[in-house]
């Protein structure tokens, strides 16, 4: 089972306006701390790391990486920040967005990370990851060794284990949503069933 992420301990920082005009807001505990979330199980990659514009990817800094949530442990936790955010930002909406939310304008306004397929697949989870800069993910091994070569060359072909930074709020007109930064990831090789047996 994947530990869940106390909320009681979590709050949202002013919003201010980036370097690149993006609005923005910290997600902190209350003693100033970075909010980190590490699941105690693998997850598989449901996709190779992308951008919505896909001819840019190679000379991306920056990814989306959506990972597959079978483990319903994981999907709760997240799926319970999720709603804990949406509720604060609703009672915190005067200072974070500058309007007053009801509790169902902030529900139809927030743009969640999690994915549910009608499909019968599992719900997937949109996270980011920097492939370059200082910022870069770091890979380990399961004996806990960092990895010095490049990234998986093939993010399928792997199980991750990855540290989330639950980083910011962001907001975009009437749209908000929260970004989760992989800052680390644990990786094994995914095992295949023998088809031949």
């Amino acid at each position: 089972m994947a530990t869940s992420i106390d909320t009681s301990q979590l709050i949202v920082e002013d919003t201010f306006v980036s370097a690149r005009g993006a609005k923005t807001a910290r997600i902190k505990t209350t003693s100033g701390n970075r909010v980190v979330y590490t699941p105690d199980c693998y997850l598989n990659v449901a996709f190779e790391p992308s951008l919505f514009e896909k001819s840019k990817v190679a000379d991306a800094r920056r990814l989306n990486l959506f990972l597959e949530l079978a483990d319903r442990g994981v999907e709760e936790a997240i799926r319970n920040f999720e709603l804990w955010i949406v509720d604060y930002i609703q009672q915190n909406s005067e200072r974070l967005l500058k309007r007053t939310l009801s509790p169902a304008e902030a529900k139809l306004g927030f743009s969640s990370c999690l994915s549910v397929s009608d499909k019968g697949y599992n719900t997937t989870l949109k996270t980011k990851i920097d492939v370059a800069g200082t910022r870069k993910v770091i890979c380990w091994d399961a004996e806990g060794k960092e990895m010095m070569s490049a990234l998986p060359e093939r993010w399928k072909d792997v199980t991750v284990r990855p540290r989330m930074h639950l980083s910011h709020l962001w907001v975009m007109g009437q749209q908000f949503g929260v970004v989760i930064q992989v800052t680390d990831v644990e990786v094994t090789a995914k095992a295949h069933a023998n088809p031949f047996k």
